[in-house]
């Protein structure tokens, strides 16, 4: 039997019934497993990670001749049908599977498959510095090395992936174009010299074709000299002068007017600093556009090594003054200890140490006790030199005259408001909020024409004076959610994608779904065994829906011009707002081993750290780039982003980090319309998002929750918060199902959806909910064929906006994990999510050995399950009663619900409610988190663990809540979260 063809074994394998016969037979000759395993799959007799379905058989027996090793198998298997073979060469190349590679080359058609596979293939084999892959790749003939300056792009990925060996085979195939500026933005020359890849750097050197004065297209302006400096890499930059061709004096476009000397002084490369003194016709005292020095930027920096070397060349002056009339001993001050000595050697000051005169509108301001001696200065002033904490206001950028700024003895300064206080008509709004008021006040708000609450008070000020100014809850929350992507871009922003509830103003709504998709060319197995694939680089990116979604849902509700209102987010990227506590932590977050991308990579540098470190509490950021982006997307609407200029750049720079986005895939992206979930609950009618949001969740945790006494929170405490993680437990179980409606086979979503909503289902987890003790897991699934694990979600910004039309918008946007993929698109200053993260990866059990949720198995075009629960809940004659939603990954369902059932339950405020200590737990892991504020937390701690909950303490910040309420006197309750530092709720 052993000896049959293939296609008898198939014949002979559907009528044998048992299958212990088939494993003996497919153990008998292992390069029969790919055509025995099909059949064993439609018997469902064997776990697998790939497709149960005959029909895709031809394609598993490929997959499985190429994984087995099995060279007669897979030539017999490709005669027969070559279905998928793009996918499987592609398997190939990602896993090593190299001995197969010429023989299914040999059946490729480019004809029917195109080029594209081919191509992703090269650039992952010379990025992995696979050699014979890429030279076989080449050789075959199915592509021309020559067309669309492939070789070029190719040197940039092998480059990139710093292997010599690739590197030094496409150099030597023949003479084309080694200055080719990638998708980065960066040529090859750039890419070795910003990641210190000293023997890739020395190859390109070595050909005499390079040019070492190329400048970067990063909007850096660097040279790959001065990249060298700027990260301090002493062996690149000693090889690029030994070249002879570098400008030792040239300077930056970006960081203005910086030269190589200043930019290593500011760092402390003493090294550097050396190598660079030692050169001839450096020079030592050459000002950039602030008027700065070197030895400013030693002085400021702390160096005194450096300090002492620019003084001893007898060139550096002492005397000198930057634009704001700082000299180097005032921006010592701090460290007066260490380097005022050596700056004091050279010149004795009358005045007390570390006091300084600015020449610029009449400050003269005392760094150390913090005296003022004029009343009145310049807010761009105050911004350079007080930065103690974030204070109020800038007003709007470019007027003719500086506005003013007052402050009392006792308190920080206060720029007076610039606001219009006419906001009658829409020609006003672009002034009228332009730069909005950055004040850090309660978390909450009262007023009678609308409200907005999100997680920046920038942000929510200017959807506040857009309904001031005519608009509606639509048009707030677009000026809303643009503003937050550019102020909390570590947790959304145009490069993700989200759910928008809505509700009209005669009480019909609308789920609308702009959720990242998968690229086309995803596929189930796409990352391996390699989960760090989805999470970070190219390969991580979804195709981005928020500039779309926002539009649709616009031009379908909205009142005021669609230019308008972006004028608010637009002004405050290119003029700069105030970098928070909440981003100062978010950024620390990224800092791994004393490292960070925020510094290391050039691009996110730019504008997280324009001054060598990253940007500190109170200081002005700005993102150009992005204003640059929004206001071409503000005058051309959606096409800006996904057709074109903007979307060319999104696909060739996520290629390059070794992504499959395409413009195809941005150019035919859709918005998508769910059905609204909608239950009744302690006599509220609250509706949710369907699947793959997450509003179903949520609603089943109310539902089960009303099956018990409102007063048992005040009654029974501990019992309570039992039941409620209880309650969670249930619903992430049944949460485990779901996923992008569209693409699961096994049951209907919608229904699935009613089914865990239905007052029999309520019924069975009230009866399955122990008050004495927590159960296993496994315990809590619909059934033992349900029991899954899906991926812990990440980071998320929420937006809550309600008019007094009783129009209202509960939106929540994302680009996953924070700063996303962690890669920014230079020319747009877009930075990119990690979308592909949220889908369920093969084969990765999680740590209870629950196999992975296959509802949420990735497939081209299919969106990935979310946790995001934006909910609005309405009295039953129409009137609203809340609008309300949470940013923080899985937490999201546990904190809105929780969040509503306090203030419907508990007769608390929404300010109150908000306030509350929240729990969570998600049923995997087994843990249920407390909030370290959560009321008697060691008494609760203990009846938990009595219960048999396993404990953990968090700090304050396990979900952050949006929410506005409408009150019985018709006012609007704005609440912004107040664990977060610079969220609010604002009214008017």
């Amino acid at each position: 039997m052993v000896h049959l063809p293939n296609e008898l074994i198939i014949a002979i394998g559907k009528e044998v019934p048992a299958e212990h016969d088939l494993n003996t037979l497919a153990q008998t000759n292992r390069r029969f497993l790919s055509c025995i395993d099909p059949i064993l799959y439609s018997r469902k007799t064997m776990d697998t990670t790939f497709c149960a379905s005959l029909a895709e058989l031809p394609t598993i027996a490929i997959l499985r001749a190429v994984q087995q090793g099995g060279e007669d198998t897979l030539r017999k298997a490709l005669r027969y049908n070559t279905d998928g073979l793009d996918q499987v060469l592609w398997f190939a190349v990602s896993h090593r599977f190299d001995r197969h590679l010429a023989i299914l080359l040999s059946a490729y058609s480019v004809e029917r498959y195109g080029t594209a596979m081919i191509e992703r293939a090269m650039f992952n084999a010379a990025f992995r510095g696979r050699t014979y892959v890429l030279r076989t790749l080449l050789e075959s003939g199915l592509i021309d090395p020559w067309r669309d300056k492939l070789l070029s792009r190719l040197l940039c990925s092998s480059v990139s992936g710093n292997s010599p060996a690739s590197t030094s085979y496409i150099l030597s195939i023949g003479d084309f174009d080694l200055d080719y500026v990638s998708g980065s933005g960066e040529a090859a020359l750039d890419i070795a010299a910003s990641r210190n890849f000293v023997e890739v750097t020395q190859l390109l050197l070595n050909t005499g074709r390079v040019d070492v004065e190329i400048t970067s297209r990063t909007n850096l302006g660097f040279t790959p000299f001065l990249t060298a400096v700027y990260h301090g890499h002493e062996a690149i930059a000693r090889a690029l002068l030994a070249t002879g061709l570098v400008d030792v004096n040239r300077a930056t476009v970006h960081l203005p007017g910086q030269t190589a000397l200043m930019l290593a002084a500011a760092r402390g490369h003493v090294a550097l600093v050396e190598m660079l003194l030692a050169q001839d016709g450096i020079e030592v005292d050459a000002r950039d556009d602030d008027h700065r020095s070197a030895l400013t930027f030693a002085a400021s920096g702390g160096c005194a090594a450096v300090v002492e070397m620019l003084l001893a060349t007898g060139k550096a002056d002492i005397h000198a003054r930057d634009r704001l009339g700082r000299t180097p001993l005032s921006q010592a001050n701090s460290n007066a200890h260490v380097i005022g000595g050596a700056l004091l050697s050279r010149k004795k000051f009358d005045d007390a140490e570390g006091a300084y005169v600015s020449d610029v509108g009449g400050l003269n301001w005392d760094i150390d006790s913090g005296s003022e001696h004029d009343a009145a200065y310049p807010v761009e002033t105050l911004i350079s030199c007080w930065n103690k904490r974030p204070v109020a206001a800038i007003s709007s950028p470019g007027a003719d005259t500086a506005p003013t700024v007052t402050r009392s003895k006792s308190h920080p300064p206060a720029v007076a408001t610039a606001f219009n206080d006419d906001l009658g008509s829409a020609a006003a709004v672009a002034n009228a909020y332009a730069v909005p008021e950055l004040i850090f006040s309660p978390d909450d708000s009262y007023g009678t024409r609308g409200a907005v609450a999100s997680e920046a008070s920038e942000c929510s000020a200017i959807g506040r004076d857009i309904i001031a100014a005519g608009g509606n809850a639509v048009d707030a929350m677009v000026g809303t959610t643009f503003c937050v992507g550019v102020i909390g871009m570590y947790h959304s922003g145009i490069g993700g994608g989200g759910f928008a509830l809505v509700r009209d103003a005669e009480g019909n709504y609308e789920a609308v779904d702009f959720r990242e998709t998968a690229p086309a060319a995803a596929f189930e197995d796409m990352y391996g065994d390699d989960e760090q694939l989805s999470i970070a680089g190219g390969l991580a990116v979804g195709v981005p829906g928020e500039v779309l979604g926002l539009e649709y849902i616009h031009q379908k509700y909205g009142v005021l011009e669609w230019r308008d209102i972006m004028q608010g987010a637009i002004r405050v990227a290119r003029h700069g707002f105030r970098v928070s506590e909440d981003m100062v932590v978010k950024m620390n977050a990224t800092i791994k081993d004393g490292k960070t991308y925020l510094l290391d990579d050039p691009i996110f540098a730019a504008e997280f750290a324009p001054k060598g470190e990253l940007l500190k509490l109170g200081e002005v950021m700005t993102r150009k780039n992005l204003a640059n982006t929004l206001e071409r997307i503000a005058n051309e609407g959606s096409d800006a982003f996904y057709h074109g200029e903007i979307a060319e750049n999104l696909a060739s720079f996520v290629q390059s980090r070794n992504g499959t986005l395409t413009v195809e895939d941005l150019e035919t992206y859709t918005v998508t319309d769910r059905p609204v979930k909608s239950v009744r609950y302690r006599g509220l009618d609250v509706h949710g998002m369907s699947s793959p949001a997450s509003g179903a969740v949520a609603l089943q945790i109310l539902k089960v929750l009303e099956r018990y006494p409102a007063s048992a929170w005040h009654d029974d405490r501990n019992l309570t918060v039992h039941r409620l993680a209880e309650a969670q437990r249930f619903a992430f179980a049944y949460r485990a199902n779901l996923g992008d409606p569209a693409f699961v086979e096994e049951r209907d979503i919608l229904q699935y959806e009613s089914d865990l909503l239905s007052e029999e289902t309520i019924d069975r987890i009230h009866e399955g909910i122990s008050d004495d003790k927590t159960k296993h897991p496994r315990e809590y699934f619909p059934s033992e064929e349900d029991v899954a694990a899906l991926p812990e979600s990440h980071g998320t910004s929420h937006i809550v906006t309600l008019d007094d039309a009783g129009m209202a918008v509960s939106l929540t946007t994302t680009i996953n994990i924070n700063f996303g993929a962690q890669i920014m698109e230079p020319s747009s200053g877009i930075i990119l999510n990690d979308e592909m993260n949220d889908f369920s990866i093969p084969g990765i059990s999680n740590e209870f050995g629950f196999a992975p949720s296959r509802a949420n198995y990735i497939r081209p075009r299919k969106r990935p399950l979310s946790s995001m629960t934006p909910l609005i809940a309405t009295y039953p004659n129409g009137t609203v009663y809340a609008v309300v939603g949470a940013a923080g990954g899985s937490r999201i369902t546990s904190a809105t619900a929780q969040c509503l059932w306090h203030a419907v339950e508990h007769g608390v405020t929404m300010g109150e409610a908000l306030r509350l200590g929240r729990l969570h737990d998600q049923l995997v892991p087994n843990t249920l988190t407390l909030e370290s504020f959560f009321p008697d937390l060691e008494g609760t701690t203990a009846a938990m663990q009595a219960k048999g909950h396993e404990v953990k303490v968090a700090r304050p910040m396990l979900s952050a809540v949006q929410a506005i309420k409408r009150r019985d006197d018709g006012s609007f309750e704005a609440v912004g979260e107040p664990r977060q530092e610079n969220s609010a709720g604002y009214s008017v």
